[in-house]
């Protein structure tokens, strides 16, 4: 904020009305695909055609299996975001895995407003 002497006149006086409702989110990523590597998954799935998707973000689930075949499920990270993605965005390599265990992903576009209904998807670990 200016301090002291301002000249100049004002600006004309501009009325805005936010609207009631927040657009609708976008749809989840379709068509999703998992290809399990060294140490990594790589995910790929279907661009958006939706421009207010800022971001993509991914969450994770670890799930590893006694020798007796149960399933311990690990809780599910925080979202956090995919570096880099925007609404071209379609895919992300997962590094730093486990090799033998098994992982849960899911996947969200992020627009400005409300995010979309997440994937799921189950992978056979890397």
């Amino acid at each position: 904020m200016a301090t002291g002497n301002v000249t100049g006149a004002p600006s004309d006086v501009i009325t805005v009305t936010p609207t009631a409702t927040p657009p609708p989110s976008p749809a989840r990523p379709a068509n999703v695909n998992a290809v399990p590597g060294y140490r990594q998954i790589v995910l790929s799935w279907n661009k958006s055609n939706n421009a207010a998707i800022t971001k993509y973000q991914i969450r994770q689930q670890d799930i590893e299996i006694a020798r007796d075949g149960r399933k311990t499920k690990g809780k599910w990270s925080p979202w956090s975001d995919i570096p880099g993605s925007g609404k071209d965005t379609e895919g992300y390599t997962v590094t730093g895995l486990t090799t033998g265990v098994k992982y849960n992903f899911r996947i969200r576009a992020n627009p400005t407003t409300l995010p979309s209904p997440a994937t799921n998807i189950n992978t056979g670990g890397p």
